[in-house]
């Protein structure tokens, strides 16, 4: 997305992503677990930036734009 076209949401169990310029949201489970939103930043190269979440003891990146999340 365009900068500052989107808001990052954390919803209970849930990253929400809500997007002013399309009147959408998007949610992905993040589940019940300690967790927070680290950053947005761009770590594929690719036009947008992906979400960087912490889990537990891990990392998870949420791929908005193929809506998809790896752990790391």
């Amino acid at each position: 997305g365009q900068p500052g076209a989107e808001i990052l949401v954390k919803a209970g169990p849930d990253l929400v992503i809500v997007s002013h310029a399309s009147t959408t949201q998007r949610k992905y489970p993040v589940g019940n677990v300690s967790w927070a939103i680290m950053r947005a930043t761009d770590v594929d190269n690719v036009a947008g930036d992906e979400v960087i979440l912490s889990i537990g003891n891990g990392v998870r990146t949420v791929f908005d734009r193929t809506r998809t999340q790896r752990d790391a």
